[in-house]
C-alpha cells in the first residue's frame, strides 16, 4: 500500500544511527503521516553522514526545529527529536525495480516557524 504523491504533515516515530551499503554513517528516519486520510502511514528517509549529502541532513534537522538552518548541523537527543513535526513531500520512485515512495525534501511544519524563533532566542540569551 502507498500513499499518493503530495506534502503531507508528519510526526518523527523513530531516529536511529546506522551504516549504509557502502560503509558510511547515516540516520534512519521514520515519520508516520498525521492529520490526514493516510494518518498512520509510515515512511522512512536515510540521511547519510558525508560531505555531499550533510544539506540533506541539515535540511531535516531544520523542519524539525533541531537547528537554525542556513546549512548548519546540532547535535540532538533522540529523545528531544521523537513527537517533533514537520512537512513531508513525498514522490514516487523506483529502486531495485519496485516502486517506493521517496523524500526528496522537508519543511517546516505551519506555525512552528515562531516556535523555532522562541526558542532559537531563549538559547541564545
Amino acid at each position: 500500500f502507498m500513499i499518493p504523491e503530495g506534502k503531507y504533515a508528519v510526526q518523527l516515530i523513530d531516529v536511529e544511527k546506522s551504516e549504509s551499503q557502502a560503509g558510511n554513517p547515516m540516520w534512519i528516519w521514520d515519520f508516520e503521516v498525521v492529520g490526514t486520510e493516510h494518518s498512520g502511514f509510515t515512511l522512512r528517509s536515510y540521511t547519510a553522514i558525508t560531505p555531499a549529502a550533510l544539506w540533506k541532513l541539515s535540511e531535516t534537522l531544520e523542519a524539525l526545529g533541531l537547528s537554525e538552518g542556513g546549512g548548519q548541523l546540532a547535535k540532538f537527543s533522540k529523545s528531544a527529536a521523537i513527537g517533533r513535526r514537520c512537512v513531508a513531500i513525498v514522490k514516487d520512485s523506483t529502486y531495485n525495480l519496485y516502486e517506493v515512495l521517496k523524500i526528496p525534501n522537508f519543511l517546516i511544519f505551519p506555525g512552528s516557524e515562531t516556535k523555532l524563533l522562541k526558542g532559537l532566542e531563549i538559547n541564545l540569551v
